[in-house]
């Protein structure tokens, strides 16, 4: 699915004033505060009805994007959401519901080379790259509104997915995005576009430019301090590794997205 859309807020605050835009540096992003209490909590999940719960979630949100078809059962899945050390993230209210969600795909290297036409541009990578443990996000989704998730939420989701990222030795992200998101995301992480804008023809031929974000310490020099630090914010361990979806669970899923359609 296309990915992280700029937070309103975030965007609103990037705005200003024509007139006094050459007047002014090009601010940094806000990261929450540490010390502030969350709104949610980001963790891996594992359970059917969370994962169901993740998946309906995406599905409803671009249905309302007229990316897919309406269906009041619908959800998207991939089995390969299941494989190795791919993980679906979700942000949980204290209430219990899911209220964003984001999946990092994980592919062994020598699959990325065969990459099949998805929504996540691995046929975009370079040869050379294709030699790389690299991980693909895809499946953003939240309830908060209709251009994105807001900041927290924004924030905690790709904190976690970086940290995961270097937990589990990746080499970088690869992800596709809407062009009016580039600068954004060029403010917050060193992404760096791979391809020209073309149409996805499996999200209604919404426009995208795929990208990528490598984690090695020199592409992450570029990254304000500040936004860094954020990121950098340990998780516990025992977080990072919780498992991932199971194989019974994963064939449930698939059967219900098949019957769904």
């Amino acid at each position: 699915m296309i990915a992280l859309t700029e937070p309103a807020s975030l965007a609103a605050r990037s705005r200003g004033r024509t007139t006094s835009r050459r007047l002014r540096p090009r601010p940094t992003p806000g990261v929450p505060r540490l010390e502030q209490p969350a709104e949610s909590e980001v963790r891996i999940a594992c359970g059917p009805e969370e994962l169901l719960a993740a998946y309906r979630l995406v599905f409803r949100r671009y249905s309302q994007s007229g990316f897919l078809g309406q269906s009041p059962s619908g959800i998207v899945y991939s089995p390969e959401f299941a494989h190795g050390d791919s993980r679906t993230l979700v942000a949980v209210s204290s209430a219990g519901e899911v209220t964003a969600t984001a999946t990092i795909v994980v592919k062994p290297s020598q699959e990325l080379a065969n990459g099949t036409d998805s929504v996540i541009p691995w046929r975009k990578l370079r040869s050379a790259d294709r030699g790389q443990r690299l991980a693909g996000v895809t499946c953003l989704a939240s309830e908060d509104c209709e251009s994105g998730p807001r900041p927290a939420a924004f924030f905690a989701l790709t904190r976690f997915l970086f940290q995961y990222a270097r937990y589990r030795n990746l080499g970088g992200l690869v992800i596709a995005i809407h062009p009016r998101q580039l600068r954004f995301y060029q403010r917050i992480c060193p992404i760096v576009p791979i391809s020209d804008v073309y149409s996805q023809s499996k999200l209604g031929g919404s426009l995208a430019v795929a990208c990528r974000i490598d984690l090695d310490a020199r592409s992450l020099s570029r990254v304000t301090e500040s936004v860094l630090s954020w990121f950098e914010a340990p998780i516990p361990r025992e977080e990072l590794d919780r498992p991932g979806i199971s194989t019974p669970v994963s064939a449930f899923l698939s059967q219900y997205a098949d019957k769904a359609a």
